[in-house]
């Protein structure tokens, strides 16, 4: 195996990775006494002792004192090595060196130390395919890469729908049905005049029939395990399939909205094209 093969490898040790970054963050000393290098302090200080006076006036603190008991909050999130647990802590130290930017860029080793954070971290997302984004509440979020959702928000003025469809990428609601069914009935108001609209039926019966069966009878608008819209699919199957019934009607969901921006696209294009017909008959007549 090449070097280069080597560092494109898929992560195998998460705890290791969360690790490094604990290291870089925390402790006081990466080098030895005698480097040549600005992560190196000679004041025997590591980033935490700098910010740490500032720490009250941190924006996303909750009720903790101090980072101690920050990080304490939260240690259950990793304790069980693993990739949600890894990309939680990359979330907290990222948010961490957004809030306290001012701080940081005082001093040679926290700024050294943020951008070995920074570096550190765009490789684990490079290499589990996820990115960072800023929400509309200035917090940063990772998210799973999806050119498919990244398309539909880029032109989505319905803030709940956008939030919906990326909230519905983040890398820990893997098995929490109830967040995706949530999502899933946000997603599903924003497109419901879609499903209704003739020309989209007739064009596209097949999908927007499939659509409207999967939210009004899998367990995502009505409670269809219990009461008077259960049905006996919904009852039997595992979490496991109703999960796998979930994500392929959010994959149909997005291409429904692509779909929709084709045709609007195409009818746009056939008024055009009329108009550019009655031009060259004016000139003919």
């Amino acid at each position: 195996m090449h070097l280069y093969e080597a560092l494109k490898m898929p992560i195998q040790n998460y705890e290791r990775e969360r690790q490094q970054l604990e290291d870089l963050f925390a402790n006081k000393r990466l080098c030895g006494p005698d480097a040549l290098d600005a992560i190196y302090d000679l004041s025997n200080k590591n980033m935490v002792d700098y910010l740490a006076e500032d720490f009250l006036d941190f924006r996303l603190r909750g009720t903790a004192t101090d980072f101690n008991d920050y990080f304490l909050e939260y240690s259950p999130q990793w304790n069980a090595p693993s990739l949600s647990g890894l990309l939680f802590y990359c979330e907290i130290l990222l948010n961490i060196l957004h809030e306290f930017n001012k701080q940081i860029s005082r001093h040679e080793s926290t700024r050294a130390r943020a951008a070995a954070i920074k570096k550190n971290i765009d490789t684990i997302l490079e290499k589990t395919n996820h990115k960072q984004c800023i929400g509309p509440n200035k917090i940063i979020a990772i998210y799973q890469k999806d050119a498919l959702a990244a398309t539909v928000v880029e032109d989505l003025t319905d803030v709940e729908a956008a939030r919906a469809v990326l909230e519905y990428t983040r890398y820990g609601l893997k098995g929490d049905l109830e967040k995706k069914r949530e999502l899933l009935r946000k997603i599903g108001h924003y497109v419901e005049p879609i499903l209704q609209d003739d020309e989209m039926k007739e064009t596209y019966a097949w999908l927007t029939d499939e659509l409207g069966c999967c939210l009004n009878s899998f367990h995502i608008r009505h409670n269809n395990k219990r009461g008077k819209k259960a049905n006996a699919v919904v009852q039997t199957i595992s979490d496991a399939e109703l999960e796998e019934c979930y994500d392929n009607t959010y994959r149909e969901l997005l291409l429904l909205i692509e779909l929709q921006r084709n045709l609007s696209f195409c009818r746009k294009v056939a008024r055009l094209r009329e108009q550019l017909k009655g031009k060259k008959s004016g000139r003919k007549g």
